[in-house]
């Protein structure tokens, strides 16, 4: 996926793919690794300034809302994809998400007739007459954490699929994780295809797993080039034009 996604993307944004990829990018850590800066220190909390945490982990960034804007890039993405995809007038949509007549970001994506509850996956999807759902939760973790963050989500949000189970509701969870540089797991291709697969395939797998790869590498792009500024002033999602998705 990454091989495929140098080609389709702003010179910069493939230049800074390409040295991450060998940690080559001119953080902290690396400037006083080669002699050019004394601290490594992260400007913004104090801890050490890896790739790592300029991508992830640095709590001021979270919360400043930037590792936010990048996971709502995707979620917007995904949301629109399953809205185009469900052809049942029927179905439900409910997004963890502002700015969309379907969603609200901070209240619950459950309805409470299904259930009460306090957690908010990013989607859920309720087939009323047929007590069918689907419940979706996106994370965009560093890579080496895929894995890790994949169970994490999987144990916090099977009790609740068990709840409405025994409620009467026929019920999918589904936990992706796509990395914040774009890569796409096998384990993670697979549960893509399972999401295409239920909301009728509006758009073809590969189609639908390059852009969530370019949307998350272009999203940790901009984060990676404010790393040092104080505050976090993006607001606007991040949408690439259907017609200049990879096909």
């Amino acid at each position: 996926v990454w091989k495929s996604l140098v080609y389709n993307l702003p010179h910069k944004v493939a230049k800074f793919l390409m040295n991450s990829v060998i940690d080559t990018l001119n953080t902290n850590a690396n400037l006083c690794r080669w002699g050019k800066k004394i601290s490594d220190k992260c400007k913004h909390c104090d801890n050490k300034e890896t790739l790592h945490h300029v991508l992830n982990s640095c709590q001021t960034a979270l919360q400043g809302g930037r590792f936010t804007w990048r996971h709502d890039n995707l979620l917007h993405y995904l949301i629109d994809l399953i809205h185009r995809g469900i052809k049942d007038t029927e179905a439900q949509i409910f997004g963890d998400l502002d700015n969309t007549i379907f969603t609200k970001k901070g209240i619950s994506t459950i309805p409470h007739e299904c259930t009460q509850t306090n957690l908010h996956p990013d989607i859920c999807v309720l087939w009323k007459s047929l007590r069918k759902m689907l419940i979706f939760e996106l994370s965009v973790p560093f890579e080496l954490n895929i894995d890790k963050m994949h169970d994490y989500k999987s144990q916090k949000y099977t009790p609740l699929q068990t709840d409405l189970e025994e409620n009467g509701y026929d019920v999918t969870l589904i936990c992706l994780e796509i990395g914040s540089r774009g890569f796409v797991s096998q384990g993670n291709e697979a549960r893509l295809k399972q999401l295409i697969s239920l909301i009728d395939r509006p758009d073809t797998f590969k189609k639908v797993r390059n852009s969530l790869s370019k949307l998350a590498t272009i999203s940790s792009f901009v984060i990676y080039s404010a790393k040092n500024e104080p505050s976090w002033d993006v607001k606007a999602p991040l949408q690439i034009p259907r017609d200049t998705l990879l096909p």
